[in-house]
């Protein structure tokens, strides 16, 4: 696959149904009890807050090297395993996209002197958000739930985009010791960090 752009909009879609049975797939051990093997009952407003979470790690991690892939920029890491937990949310829940149906994502706009980076991840945060609400208020909203994963998910895209124009340039690098962080792609980054979640003792939920 070519380098992930939300430009065009069946690649995208496509792709999102296929990471969605792929992370599903590979990230099983988080819907069975451990010990019983018995399928557990997944709270969706605990796994949405998850993904809050994996984006809020990003912002933390935006000027240091990840402490579990070290060689890459923690922020870059971040958005690839928040992007991990929506394919595998949308892998347990069978939610799956149409192309048809879903609109095409739009690049985000600034405002004159925002950051971008810090317009972004407000952005994502927002996206969960209205998730959360959406399945608080109108849960049966299949069409809308779908919408706003596809959302959340170019806007993640986005940021991963935003974040490596800013090592481009040499506006993000190691806050400690200005060493440049590496390009890298986002589909790289979702293979290393799901490899690495497979083999980890203690990532189990």
């Amino acid at each position: 696959m070519r380098t992930l752009t939300p430009d065009d909009h069946k690649l995208t879609v496509e792709w999102v149904n296929n990471q969605a049975q792929v992370q599903h797939q590979n990230n099983h051990k988080w819907w069975f009890d451990l010990q019983t093997g018995k399928l557990l009952d997944r709270n969706k407003g605990e796994l949405l807050a998850l993904i809050h979470s994996e984006i809020s790690e990003a912002w933390a991690g935006l000027y240091y090297f990840d402490d579990k892939l070290p060689q890459y920029n923690g922020a870059q890491v971040e958005v690839a395993d928040a992007l991990i937990r929506i394919f595998d949310f949308m892998g347990g829940f069978g939610i799956v996209l149409d192309a048809d149906v879903v609109k095409q994502g739009k690049p985000p706009v600034f405002i004159e002197g925002e950051n971008p980076v810090t317009g972004q991840f407000n952005t994502c945060h927002l996206c969960v958000s209205n998730l959360l609400e959406t399945y608080r208020k109108d849960a049966n909203n299949s069409e809308k739930i779908a919408q706003q994963f596809y959302d959340l998910i170019n806007n993640l895209i986005w940021l991963s985009v935003i974040i490596n124009e800013g090592i481009c340039a040499a506006m993000i690098v190691e806050a400690e010791t200005s060493k440049p962080f590496p390009l890298v792609p986002l589909m790289t980054l979702i293979n290393e960090k799901s490899y690495y979640n497979s083999i980890r003792a203690d990532h189990k939920t």
